[in-house]
């Protein structure tokens, strides 16, 4: 008897259904959508959406959102942005709390109160809003393609409804519909039309739409009833705010940086040149390179123990393979200046030698910083200004505009324009200052070394031009982008 028990039980399971749709979502689904599309002379469309859902505490607790894409890519690499103004937001007929987030893609309509939780059962929302330029204007015929159900809902679907109210001298006659229904890419046929006493054309799906099931209509009529808006200057700039806002500061970091340049930039007249076999009375060695320069470098602490050594205030000796000893020499030395007297007591001081080694990295550390804040305190301000403080504000303002421009669209896209901007801009600052490396050490280098650099950089510079001139050849590139790229290069020209 137990074993028959056992054997009731297997067939029971084999053959119960896996779970109907719904079933994964604890019983909640949306019951009825009902969409009612009108679409005035001017192509604006005035959208009420009516969604009926079942509650029952599991994915709906406080409300429920509705995305609507507004930004389509175009063929030539820009955007195509559909307008989006909700009107009103109701639940059960009465006004419900609602706000509008914006997407990469879109925007999402959050409905519900984050304090109040739905009581079970059923809860109508009722959405009501306002788009344009969805129509499509071709040659013959004007096209509707609206996406009465997308495919992102998590729920099953019992019965989608999509009425579609029409100018009325647009023949009835003469509309030609289609519908898709199913998963994404799937063109099933579970729909049903008609035109009702108004006019009006009324899709309706004949079965239950699975949770990611979708439901598109497409309906022509004959061209000439719209008219087409075509691009307008509005248009155009909600198409390309983002680029015209960097266009704009484009303009403004030039409107900053020619008169800058002018007034602290250009370099005085030089007079006459003429060598000099010692440097000028009051300046060490080190002192000159770090004024040519204006920065200090590893150099300039070389040069202020050779001289140190001219000067007879030390020795340098050789007491191993790249190992290097400076000792104090005891006899008449020749007057240092403030900078080597510095150097020479932080490194010498009360010792009598120094081995140039790891082991003594702190004392040959700490008189490098030495030196280096004594040139800053006696040379910097005084023989030269580098202006680095006149970079400031474009650098914010660049920064600035790269993040208004994509935050326009969405926050997500402000955080990635910026990441975007500074690493292309850190590669080309690199790319730009390596080869100014190259041209300033190039008989410094040897041969072989200046041979493999000249290819790198030859075969660096050939990728960037094929890449740019595919990029606008192609005609692939939107206004930001060029945008972008003026900002950067504005940017780095001047700082260089």
């Amino acid at each position: 008897m137990k074993k028959i028990f056992l054997l009731f039980l297997l067939v029971l399971l084999v053959f119960l259904p896996a779970g109907s749709p719904g079933a994964e979502t604890g019983g909640e689904r949306i019951l009825e959508v009902v969409s009612l599309v009108r679409v005035d002379s001017d192509g604006t469309l005035h959208i009420t959406e009516e969604i009926t859902v079942l509650v029952a505490g599991q994915q709906i607790r406080r409300g429920i959102y509705r995305d609507f894409p507004t930004i389509y890519p175009t063929e030539d690499g820009g955007r195509y942005v559909v307008g989006f103004d909700v009107k009103e937001v109701l639940r059960n007929g009465n006004p419900e709390p609602y706000s509008v987030e914006k997407l990469e893609n879109g925007s999402r309509v959050r409905i519900g109160d984050a304090d109040v939780l739905l009581n079970h059962g059923v809860h109508t929302y009722t959405i009501k809003f306002t788009t344009d330029r969805q129509l499509g204007f071709f040659e013959d015929v004007t096209e509707l393609y609206w996406n009465i159900h997308g495919t992102d809902w998590a729920f099953a679907a019992d019965r989608v409804t999509w009425i579609l109210e029409l100018p009325q001298e647009i023949p009835r006659s003469q509309l030609e519909v289609t519908g898709y229904t199913g998963f994404q890419g799937q063109q099933g046929t579970d729909w049903t039309y008609n035109i009702d006493t108004q006019g009006r054309l009324v899709m309706t799906t004949t079965r239950q739409l699975h949770p990611r099931e979708g439901f598109t209509a497409v309906v022509q009529w004959p061209a000439g009833y719209i008219l087409d808006p075509g691009n307008t200057v509005k248009y155009w700039f909600r198409d390309n705010w983002d680029g015209f806002i960097t266009m704009v500061v484009l303009l403004l970091l030039l409107l900053w940086y020619v008169p800058t340049w002018k007034r602290y930039g250009r370099n005085p007249r030089v007079g006459t040149v003429f060598p000099r076999f010692e440097p000028p009375e009051g300046y060490s060695p080190a002192a000159i390179r770090y004024i040519n320069r204006m920065a200090y470098d590893n150099k300039v602490f070389a040069a202020a123990i050779l001289n140190l050594a001219v000067k007879g205030f030390l020795m340098i000796e050789e007491t191993g393979r790249n190992r290097f000893t400076l000792k104090k020499n005891d006899s008449e030395t020749r007057p240092l200046e403030d900078d080597e007297q510095l150097i020479g007591g932080r490194l010498l001081g009360s010792r009598e030698s120094l081995v140039l080694e790891n082991s003594q990295h702190r004392i040959v550390g700490g008189a490098i910083d030495a030196h280096r804040q004594h040139m800053i305190k006696a040379y910097k301000g005084s023989h030269f200004l580098t202006n680095r403080g006149k970079v400031i504000f474009p650098l914010v303002l660049s920064v600035l505009a790269v993040l208004a421009s994509g935050f326009i669209y969405s926050p997500d896209a402000a955080v990635v324009n910026v990441m975007i901007l500074l690493v292309f801009a850190a590669w080309l600052a690199a790319g730009i200052g390596f080869i100014l490396t190259v041209h300033k050490r190039w008989k410094e280098t040897p041969v072989f070394t200046n041979l493999m650099l000249l290819l790198v950089v030859s075969v660096a510079a050939l990728a960037g031009t094929v890449l740019l001139f595919s990029v606008v050849v192609s005609l692939v590139v939107p206004l930001v982008l060029w945008g972008y790229t003026g900002v950067m290069l504005v940017n780095i020209a001047f700082w260089y």
